[in-house]
């Protein structure tokens, strides 16, 4: 009975109970236990069915995560380049038509954009909180 399927060993069960006498007394004890089984067999069949069906919705869960970070990911190289061409832009001006100036951070190597009228006072990194001195060259 080892090879057999969970409905084979119960059908064999169901068999031999009915090939019990009636006036047996061990024969509506069988007939009990073998209903329990049934009912066991019948949970096991009904959950079985519904792990299936929570893999098979696992897995459209993750095909749709996998979509949406592709998309996340191709959105967030399309804001990278963006910001690298804002930040080459920012440079030459700022929106009041200010030069803007790039200066690295001694103590963080952080690049901080300041304008003439922040470089003229010392300014507070906005990374590292040390604070810098910083003067302008002549271009000549």
């Amino acid at each position: 009975m080892e090879n057999l399927s969970l409905e084979e060993k119960l059908a064999k069960l169901r068999e031999l109970a009915a090939a019990l006498p009636e006036n047996e007394a061990t024969a509506p004890i069988l007939c009990g236990i073998i209903s329990v089984l049934d009912e066991l067999s019948e949970t096991i069949e009904a959950i079985d069915s519904d792990i299936d069906e929570l893999y098979d919705a696992i897995d459209e869960q993750t095909e749709v995560l996998e979509t949406i970070a592709d998309t996340l990911d191709a959105q967030v190289s399309d804001v990278e380049d963006l910001e690298e061409l804002d930040g080459e832009e920012e440079e030459e001006d700022d929106e009041d038509g200010e030069d803007v100036y790039e200066v690295e951070c001694p103590a963080c190597h952080e690049t901080l954009y300041l304008t003439e009228e922040e470089i003229a006072s010392p300014v507070k990194c906005s990374f590292c909180g040390e604070m810098l001195e910083v003067t302008l060259e002549d271009e000549e």
